[in-house]
């Protein structure tokens, strides 16, 4: 078996990992489950260095649950793929042994690596993307956070005063810090006394947030900086190309704009059937982080749209070759406003990549 390529995938989740093996034809022969801990990552490495042959290893998860396995077998010379839900999922509903487990689902990743592996983006560790993403990721949870913090207080001010926006406001720091010296009123009952030290609490704790959500959005366009030649596409700020390097920067440089189009969710996979001949057809599937990907019948001239959310802003990709008309609309996170990007085609990201890594 040590001239075959066999092909590993990984079911990754918070405490557990099961992985399935197969050959060279999509034979299951070998199986592994296990912790997710660095003492159990080095036991999956002695297990499918048992296997022998040609190895390349499918994880669905591999930026998430798995990324600390993914990592430590990059580390060790290891072919890593980074496997979407999507598709395991969609093997899953087309697969001779139906059903819903760890086992199943390892097996499907498997099968999925086998038949897509040159669309799929390739795991490598890069930490200067990493940090990027961890930065980004760490922004959007305070950006979410500011807008309930803010929403909160926007309702405490309605019970206080319904016309509170005729002397304060909720978006500049003077407005807030206008709100956090609130004054009491020896006139009020207890419960608007309650609801002035509500506001002062919100207001205070609101512009800590917008503090941190500044300042983190100052370092990732200074970590950005290397990847500056993003923003020459229309509509990517520093913050975005920052963000979108994060993202994609954790994979081995995109080959084409077709395999990042695909990555990103804007362009179909062809999902093919075994050899015993169930045809093939096209399959939406995107970067795990996508809120969500809608076209309209994937015909050139059709209107998609399309919204990733990790670091509150990312650039419209779209795979010119297949859709060279396809104009794709982005919804970007409240933190940094909307942005509609029209043609901004996944072969401008790849050249720009490029590009920075030069």
């Amino acid at each position: 078996m040590s001239s075959e390529v066999i092909t590993v995938g990984v079911d990754a989740h918070k405490a557990v990992h099961v992985a399935i093996a197969l050959d060279e034809a999509g034979h299951r022969f070998g199986e592994w489950s296990g912790g997710n801990t660095v003492s159990e990552w080095a036991r999956f490495g002695d297990w499918l260095r048992s296997l022998g042959g040609a190895r390349q290893v499918g994880i669905e998860g591999a930026g998430s649950y798995g990324r600390g396995l993914a990592v430590s077998l990059v580390h060790a010379g290891e072919v890593v793929y980074d496997v979407n839900g999507r598709l395991t999922a969609l093997g899953r509903r087309h697969a001779r042994r139906r059903g819903k487990s760890d086992s199943l689902d390892a097996e499907a990743v498997a099968h999925t690596v086998r038949r897509e592996a040159d669309a799929l983006p390739r795991v490598v560790c890069n930490d200067d993307a990493r940090i990027l993403s961890h930065l980004s990721e760490e922004r959007e949870t305070l950006v979410h956070e500011a807008t309930r913090v803010r929403n909160r207080l926007h309702a405490v001010l309605l019970e206080l005063d319904p016309e509170y926006k005729q002397w304060a406001s909720l978006l500049s720091s003077q407005g807030l810090s206008a709100l956090e010296a609130l004054p009491s009123d020896p006139e009020d009952d207890a419960l608007r006394q309650a609801l002035r030290a509500s506001v002062r609490r919100h207001a205070a704790h609101l512009t800590m947030l917008m503090r941190d959500i500044n300042e983190l959005a100052k370092e990732i366009e200074t970590r950005a900086q290397p990847y500056a030649a993003l923003t020459e596409i229309t509509g990517v700020a520093p913050l975005t190309a920052g963000t979108l390097a994060g993202i994609i920067g954790s994979h081995a440089p995109f080959a084409n704009d077709a395999q990042l189009a695909a990555y990103a969710g804007v362009a179909p996979l062809t999902y093919r059937g075994d050899s015993g001949g169930r045809g093939s057809w096209l399959v939406w599937a995107g970067e795990s982080n996508t809120h969500g990907v809608m076209n309209a019948g994937g015909r050139p001239g059709a209107m998609a749209g399309w919204k990733l959310c990790s670091g509150c802003c990312i650039a419209a990709l779209a795979d010119a070759r297949a859709y060279d008309r396809v104009v794709v609309m982005v919804g970007l996170c409240s933190g940094c406003g909307v942005a509609a990007l029209a043609h901004a085609r996944a072969y401008d990201v790849v050249g720009l990549l490029k590009r920075a890594a030069t």
